[in-house]
């Protein structure tokens, strides 16, 4: 896994290049899941932030980069997220 400081560090120049229009996001599937959610990919990994709504918890946003073998790391953040604090799962 990669320390929730560098992944942070990745989330917040990702969004500075985006502001900047040099990101390319699209559509991609999430996992097997069939859903779809906006990613940058790259040759051999990708960033991909979702968000999930569920019946008896809070919503989720996460920050996740994948890998060949799956999800890398992942940052995620609920309904009551304030500021810039997420939660390593």
């Amino acid at each position: 896994m990669i320390p929730d400081s560098k992944m942070m560090s990745i989330a917040l120049k990702l969004l500075e290049r985006t502001k900047l229009n040099e990101v390319e996001w699209k559509m991609a599937k999430v996992g097997q899941t069939g859903r779809e959610a906006p990613a940058v990919e790259f040759p051999n990994s990708k960033i991909q932030i979702e968000l999930r709504r569920w019946k008896d918890e809070p919503d989720e946003v996460s920050f996740e980069l994948w890998g060949p073998r799956g999800v890398a790391s992942r940052l995620a953040s609920d309904e009551n997220f304030r500021g810039r604090q997420f939660q390593a799962t």
